[in-house]
């Protein structure tokens, strides 16, 4: 049976007569080199995935395509290289705003420290302020400048990082709250429960942490 919904691969996957109509979401594996070349070119994964130049990699190298509007990554690290999660236009929505702004939904989050926990929670409250389940970010950022992507569809998980570790061990609230071994554990908890993948924290406490999770739950 075909899958039931497109990748972006120039191929009728769900064989309704129409090609890459309907990514939502989809996850694929890059190269550091691959990232560097096609997404950005300050981004360099083997010393640091987790950077705001490899965000926008992210990002870049999924809206230049003809399927998808944004991407995160990465969501999971493997042998196949670094996971990307590409978003078409009815799971990503790219919103324009500011550092300043951001820092007013949380103060953590400012030029100064342009990605990270704070960062999360700020950019979760932007846009579930918007009318939007939550977002990531930032996808772009210069001076005061943050494009964030805001995500309509994703839904939001209370878990625990006792929950994560069973994941990545790494994850687990004390030594990483938020980082490589949680995007890893995320992801996978969040295929566990049927989705396509997922990130966070939106926000975290003690041991626990808010998760989004994106596509299909069967």
């Amino acid at each position: 049976d075909p899958p039931t919904h497109e990748v972006c691969n120039g191929i009728d996957d769900d064989a309704d007569g129409a090609i890459d109509e309907d990514l939502e979401v989809a996850v694929y594996a890059y190269s550091a080199s691959e990232l560097y070349a096609l997404g950005h070119p300050s981004c360099n994964a083997t010393a640091d995935p987790m950077s705001p130049a490899c965000y926008a990699a992210n990002h870049r190298i999924c809206a230049n395509t003809d399927c998808a509007t944004s991407g995160i990554g990465p969501v999971d690290e493997t042998t196949a290289g670094y996971h990307t999660a590409c978003l078409d236009g009815s799971e990503a929505t790219v919103v324009g705003s500011t550092f300043t702004e951001l820092s007013a939904q949380h103060g953590g989050c400012n030029a100064n420290q342009r990605l990270g926990p704070d960062c999360y929670a700020a950019i979760h409250r932007f846009c579930a302020a918007r009318g939007d389940t939550t977002g990531f970010g930032p996808i772009e950022n210069s001076v005061d400048t943050a494009v964030i992507t805001c995500t309509p569809n994703a839904t939001v998980y209370t878990t625990s990082y006792t929950e994560m570790t069973s994941h990545n061990p790494s994850c687990d609230g004390t030594g990483q709250r938020w980082g490589r071994a949680c995007n890893q554990a995320i992801h996978r908890w969040c295929v566990s429960q049927g989705h396509e993948t997922g990130f966070g924290p939106l926000e975290n406490w003690t041991d626990g942490l808010q998760v989004a999770c994106l596509g299909a739950n069967p």
